[in-house]
C-alpha cells in the first residue's frame, strides 16, 4: 500500500504543476490537497509498518 499511494501523490502533484501551468489555480489547490493526503497515507502505511516491526521484535526478546 505505501507504494501504491507514494505513486498516486506523485500522479497527483504532476497533475498539480500541469494545472497550475495552465492557470486553473482552483482544479491545482485541489490536486495538490489530494496528493498532499495521498502523501502522509503512504508515510502512515510505513510508520504503522514500522511499529509493528518494533513490537514484535520486543516481545521476541522478552
Amino acid at each position: 500500500m505505501e507504494i501504491f499511494f507514494q505513486v498516486v501523490a506523485a500522479i497527483l502533484a504532476a497533475t498539480t504543476a500541469f494545472f497550475w501551468w495552465t492557470g486553473e489555480s482552483d482544479k491545482a489547490f485541489a490536486a495538490f490537497v489530494l496528493a498532499s493526503a495521498a502523501f502522509f497515507l503512504g508515510y502512515r502505511f510505513r510508520l504503522k509498518k514500522r511499529i509493528a516491526a518494533r513490537a514484535r521484535k520486543s516481545t521476541l526478546n522478552e
